[in-house]
Order: C-alpha cells, then structure tokens, then sequence
C-alpha cells in the first residue's frame, strides 16, 4: 500500500524472503501440510473442498510466514483472519464504529491481529540463528542504507501476508475445472504419474511437469483470484485518448483483458494446450497483478499450487455431486459463493463428468 521511495524500499527490504530459494526452503512444510490433508480423505466422502484447501493455505502461512507450529494457536489465528475478513465488506460500506457493527467487529479482529504480530515480532528480535521463517528473515534484513523495518513496519507487512485467501481460491477453482474436464485430468494424472511415480514432486520436478504448469496458468486466467486492481494517478497522465488528472482512480481488470478474443482465442474455454507456444506480455495476462506493486509472492503462490495440485491429483479424483449449483463471490477474492462440495473418488483416470447449475456457466464454457 506504499507509494514511491517508501515502497521501493520496502519492496528491496521484503524480496529476499520471497525468492526462489527461499521458498524451496519451506518445500518440505508445504509437503507435509498437504499430506496430513490428504490423509484424512476418505474414498466416498463428500467434503467441502473449497475450505479444505482453505485450512491448508492457512496453515503453511502460520507456519512458513510467521513460524507458528503449534495447531490451537494456528486454529486461533485462522479464526481472527477470517473473522477480519468477513467483516471487511460491510464495514466498508458502513464504516461506523457502533456496537454490534462490522466495523466494531473489524477493528476488533485487527487490534488482535496487531497484539498477536507484535508478540511474534518482539521474539524473533531476541533471536540468534539461522532464520527459520518469513517474518524473521524480515526482522534481519536491512536496506541499501543499512537500516531494517521498525515493529509497525514489519507488523504492517506481516499482516498483509497473513492474507492468502488469493491462493486457496485459485486453487479450488483448479480443482473444479479438472472435474469438469476430465480428460484434461486424467492427462495430469499420467504426467504425474510418470514422473512422480507416487512421491510428492521435488524442485526439479516440478520443472519436468509441462502440463501442470498450463493448467495453472489457464485456471489463473479463466479465474483469477484478484479480478482488477485499483490504482491512482501519480499524476496527470493519457491512457488512449482519454486525460486523467492527478488523483484520478483507475480500475484495472485481469478478469476482462485475460478474456479478450483477440489475444485468447475462445476466451471463455478452459484449454490449457494454448500454453504450450504462447508467450503473452505482461500487460496481457497478469494474475498476481503487473508493474511496481505487483504481488510479491506470486513465486510462492504458483510453486505451493502445483505441490498441492501433483500430490491430490496423483491419489484422488473430485467429482461435483449432479446437479450441483456454484455461483461466484467476490470478496477478498473470487471464490464460489457456498463453498465447493465434491465427492472424493479414487484416481482412476476416469473421463466421466457431472453438470452443475449456477453463474459459473455464464464465466466458463463447461459444455
């Protein structure tokens, strides 16, 4: 939410504990959350999926971000999350701090968000080591100038990492697309098989999975988790032939431009083949957003969505229960609206699918 100097010093400060390496530092926590998940399925079950995978997201923020182990204490903060969350869309509308009000409700979660993320901060100062996770590899990094982040600024940029509400939707999203395009699925399923044999994917796996990483991209595309972005004029500035004045809002639209026929042939099909040659510019396909201000984790996001993807889609196979209605929200994110109920089957390859009902046949061609 910096501008300027400021952001590019934060920025400069943030990006070592989002690079490459770091993250395959947190492989194997990634690895385990998703088994632990994985395991408690059973062959039959119906379960809502979209908060399953909410859970995981969740859990590997707590502990790959902010280093917190212990389950009550991640149940704890997961609940004031999703409370601050819940919260933030009315309280926008109405922001007026009455009892009983989002708002009330909103300032509250957040006072014991900060309370909690000045605790952990305050410890990992007092710490010696090797960093064991995001926000204390923050704690010791410092600037061009030799300077680090003070407690509010590490509690500010701490606090919008908890926010992974992006990656739990984009991969529900990926998951209902391969039960409703089930040759696509079963397609995955003989990569990761072939490859994987069983075993969750290693770094350099990964690379090899040529199609895991189009059908990402297309979900990404199809179904982006930010559907626009907000921005402001810096100052006064031409788009086309339109002049905006300085302070102008700009609303930029990923859902809209990742649909234009003219750069994505059949806009509204899921065809994750027309990855294999085409390489659109950044202002053409920009999920995790483009230019300054774009997200900082997108590195993290996609290599947690293809782990999570390889290791369920080599066990199980989701179905939609027939019948089924799946009708959007936009919240923090786009997300179904009254979550994602599947029926979990064993992977068979199976080409079979299920028609479902709802606004998500006017997003997607499902037919």
């Amino acid at each position: 939410m910096l501008d300027g100097e400021d952001h590019r010093l934060h920025r400069q400060l943030m990006s070592p504990a989002f690079s490459q390496r770091e993250v395959e530092k947190h492989w194997g926590a990634i690895v385990a959350v998703t088994q632990r998940m994985l395991e408690s399925w059973r062959v039959g079950e119906t379960r809502d999926v979209e908060q399953e995978l909410r859970g995981l997201v969740h859990e590997v923020a707590m502990g790959v971000v902010l280093g917190v182990g212990d389950r009550k204490e991640i149940e704890r903060i997961i609940a004031l999350v999703d409370r601050f969350l819940t919260s933030a869309p009315r309280a926008m509308i109405f922001p007026v701090r009455l009892p009983g009000t989002s708002y009330s409700r909103l300032l509250g979660a957040a006072k014991e968000i900060f309370q909690l993320l000045e605790t952990l901060v305050g410890e990992r100062r007092g710490r010696t080591g090797q960093a064991n996770d995001v926000l204390e590899t923050l704690v010791r990094t410092r600037d061009e100038r030799g300077i680090n982040m003070t407690d509010a600024q590490l509690i500010g940029e701490a606090y919008n990492v908890l926010c992974h509400e992006s990656t739990a939707s984009a991969l529900t999203w990926a998951v209902f697309l391969l039960a409703q395009h089930p040759e696509i699925a079963s397609s995955l399923a003989e990569e990761l098989d072939g490859t994987l044999r069983g075993d969750p994917p290693t770094a350099s796996q990964l690379k090899q999975l040529t199609l895991l990483d189009r059908i990402v991209k297309e979900t990404l595309r199809l179904l982006p988790p930010a559907p626009f972005a907000r921005r402001f004029a810096a100052e006064q500035c031409s788009l086309g032939r339109r002049t905006f004045p300085k302070g102008t809002v700009v609303f930029v639209s990923q859902y809209i431009t990742q649909r234009v026929p003219e750069i994505f042939p059949e806009p509204r099909k899921f065809l994750p083949g027309r990855w294999e040659s085409f390489q659109p510019s950044p202002y053409e396909y920009f999920p995790f957003g483009v230019g300054a201000h774009n997200c900082i984790g997108g590195s993290f996001a996609l290599t947690e969505m293809k782990i999570v993807l390889a290791m369920l889609v080599q066990r199980f196979r989701l179905i939609v229960p027939p019948g089924s209605r799946v009708d959007r929200s936009y919240e923090l994110s786009l997300r179904p609206k009254n979550g994602m109920r599947m029926t979990i089957g064993a992977q068979d390859r199976g080409r079979g699918r299920t028609r479902v009902n709802g606004d998500i046949t006017e997003m997607v061609d499902l037919e």
